[in-house]
């Protein structure tokens, strides 16, 4: 009876274990995250392209969609020229996003979230809008990274 009960104790501390082992990982993997999601708004502000760079999968199948967009962005060199059209249609540019809500799958993450835009245009005008982002995140070499971002204006409500 005792090797049973010093089994199965022994067990139940090795679930608990595991399972404090996942929550660790998530946590961690929730920090990247939002350390990643930071970053992208950090480098649209500076409009720096080595920083955008650095945070997005360079492949075929990421997108990107900005409000005045027709069609998507798809691979790293048309999301990368995209970027590099934002920061020429603007001298100034603020962007942020207070309060994202992050979902965490197994090697995906999404982040939602109203986006703060602020920005001047060549011409001194300045803008200030509030946007819906979405930005989708995968597990590359144990790096979050981004693969998909997603802005619009957000419908109106009827009249």
């Amino acid at each position: 009876m005792d090797r049973v009960m010093a089994t199965f104790v022994l067990a139940a501390a090795l679930v608990l274990l595991g399972i404090d082992s996942i929550r660790a990982q998530q946590g961690a993997d929730e920090r990247a995250i939002e350390a990643t999601n930071r970053a992208f708004y950090e480098a649209i502000s500076a409009e720096d392209l080595a920083q955008l760079e650095a945070i997005w999968v360079h492949a075929p199948y990421v997108r990107a969609i900005h409000p005045p967009s027709l069609h998507p962005d798809a691979g790293w060199e048309a999301v990368r020229a995209g970027f590099e059209k934002l920061f020429a249609s603007w001298s100034e540019i603020a962007a942020a996003m207070p309060e994202p809500d992050l979902r965490l799958g197994t090697d995906v993450a999404w982040v939602t979230g109203e986006e703060q835009f602020r920005a001047r245009r060549p011409s001194g005008e300045q803008v200030s809008v509030r946007l819906l982002g979405t930005s989708v995140f995968e597990k590359v070499d144990g790096a979050w990274l981004m693969v998909h971002h997603h802005v619009s204006v957000p419908p109106r409500p009827p009249q």
